[in-house]
């Protein structure tokens, strides 16, 4: 992922105007010229697909009982077999998933993604949250407009955190298929790497702080990434609150707890110093009877923006 200076700084103007305006939402748009100057731009900055008469583009944003606006993104393929609904992890926003989603509309898929509250140009506090339950509020409204249009087999793509937010809603509606054919889940979370020293670091620290100096490590062998991400993404935020940590803390201890007869499909970059890969592995196969698990040797956690031949062994474990 390349952007010239230039085109970043238009580009953070740009996101900004996003972000205070209303949303200019489309309909089953057929060319860039149908969305306003703003989207059309957004697009091309993160190489998101443009709509065309092969296809058609939609966007808007919903709102739910703790935030205020959660814009969401669909392209339309003709003659699509299946509907994938992309959940992005912690600090990351729709415009970082253009891989996954080139790779499911090559594979006969409408591809439906939103931003979480918090993130890319959903309202909120920027990467917090009071309650891991906020992201569950924004998926259930999301599916219940998804209920109204034309059915389709749906299944579910999560990356990290939007992986945990899947598991938890596979768990909170035990109902074989409903509404899941499958779920595929890039190194999801479950307990972030190093979270002993990080559980005794919040309590030190969570009286003293609201926020702390987030690191931006690189999460994958991919160098364009890497320094896009850590330089060039204007959506990215460069604090961690630890609001978010301790509503994590609350999520990993009443999770642990559930389980679900379901069959789970998890992707792992055996090279993967985010999450707690190994323990996390553990209580997911006690959890979830039925997890398959397919390693992809030498990946890191960010495995939807790994290297060109890391990402394909990746997408290559995707199962419908």
């Amino acid at each position: 992922m390349t952007a010239t200076p230039a085109r970043d700084s238009d580009h953070r103007a740009c996101a900004e105007r996003l972000l205070k305006q209303p949303w200019p939402a489309i309909d089953a748009a057929t060319e860039p010229a149908q969305l306003s100057a703003e989207l059309a731009a957004h697009l091309a900055y993160y190489q998101l697909p443009a709509p065309s008469e092969q296809l058609r583009f939609s966007s808007a944003a919903l709102t739910t009982e703790a935030t205020e606006r959660v814009v969401w993104y669909r392209w339309q393929p003709p003659l699509a077999k299946r509907r994938a609904l992309v959940v992005h992890g912690y600090m990351d926003h729709c415009g970082l998933y253009h891989h996954l989603i080139k790779e499911l509309l090559a594979r006969d898929c409408e591809v439906l993604c939103f931003d979480l509250p918090g993130h890319g140009l959903s309202s909120g506090p920027r990467a917090s949250i009071d309650d891991f339950n906020h992201y569950q509020l924004a998926l259930d409204a999301l599916l219940a407009a998804v209920a109204q249009w034309p059915a389709l087999p749906l299944v579910g793509l999560g990356q990290s955190t939007g992986g945990a937010i899947l598991l938890q809603h596979l768990v909170d509606h035990p109902v074989p298929g409903a509404p899941w054919q499958s779920l595929n889940l890039f190194a999801p979370l479950l307990e972030p790497a190093h979270w002993p020293v990080q559980r005794w670091l919040l309590a030190l620290l969570g009286p003293l702080l609201a926020t702390i100096p987030r690191g931006f490590k690189p999460n994958t062998s991919n160098p364009d990434f890497n320094h896009f991400l850590a330089h060039r993404d204007p959506l990215q935020t460069r604090v961690i609150p630890l609001a978010w940590l301790r509503a994590m803390q609350r999520w990993i201890v009443a999770f642990k707890q559930r389980s679900g007869p379901a069959g789970v499909r998890i992707i792992q970059g055996d090279c993967d110093h985010t999450v707690a890969r190994r323990r996390n592995l553990a209580n997911f196969a006690r959890q979830f009877p039925a997890l398959q698990v397919a390693m992809v040797r030498g990946a890191g956690h960010q495995l939807v923006n790994e290297s060109p031949r890391l990402r394909a062994e990746a997408f290559a474990q995707i199962k419908f």
